[in-house]
């Protein structure tokens, strides 16, 4: 299993982007990211082969001031038979930002076996992070709303139509919460820059009195 840190000025699209020197992909099904966001730390578990953030399921989210992880890099990596590797600091301080105490507890699981206090993770642990809800910034909406459709008293913005479909299913799943307009908003800018500020041009362009509130 590896654990592997993304920067917040990574380019990086999606987890199966992660490679070696060689060229090798380092992250697969089961292993986890901790992805640098400006909402915050993202603990991310790999569920599945499609090389999209959004499809991963979001453990746990953290705040924090300061940190000395600048670059992306491998936290951790042991399969059971080769030399175990990782960063024993940085682990503890990503462990000290979380409050769950799920998340405490997997990166001491990972302490542990580089400190060989233990040789093999808890299952309970996997057990209770495959059946944890996951948080809403990368859980996909399975029914997108419809421009019809109205939620949380409200008519979906014309601004919605501009968007691409991969932001949409955000959009939708973060209003069906009930997160305000602004906020959603705010969200998809910072994670989505380039492609908000395209949807942001074509619309004005086709709307120029209007605004990205307007029904």
């Amino acid at each position: 299993m590896n654990i592997y840190f993304v920067n917040k000025k990574s380019k990086i699209k999606g987890p199966l982007d992660i490679k070696d020197a060689y060229q090798n992909h380092i992250i697969r099904i089961g292993d986890v990211c901790i992805r640098d966001t400006e909402s915050g730390m993202l603990f991310l578990f790999v569920t599945n082969n499609t090389n999209k953030w959004e499809l991963c399921k979001c453990i746990g989210k953290a705040n924090y001031s300061e940190t000395e992880l600048r670059s992306n890099t491998i936290l951790f990596s042991f399969d059971g038979t080769n030399k175990r590797k990782g960063k024993i600091e940085h682990l503890k301080w990503l462990s000290n930002i979380y409050t769950s105490d799920l998340i405490k507890n997997f990166f001491k699981n990972a302490i542990d076996i580089l400190t060989y206090k233990c040789d093999y993770w808890n299952i309970e642990l996997f057990l209770k992070i495959h059946t944890t809800t996951p948080l809403t910034p990368y859980k996909e909406n399975k029914h997108p709303i419809t421009e019809t459709t109205t939620t949380s008293n409200h008519q979906i913005p014309r601004f919605y139509s501009y968007l691409d479909n991969e932001i949409k299913n955000t959009f939708c799943y973060m209003i069906e919460k009930n997160t305000t307009l602004r906020e959603t908003y705010e969200f998809i800018r910072k994670e989505h820059p380039k492609e908000f500020k395209i949807a942001m041009k074509n619309f004005l362009k086709d709307n120029p009195e209007s605004t990205i509130y307007d029904i």
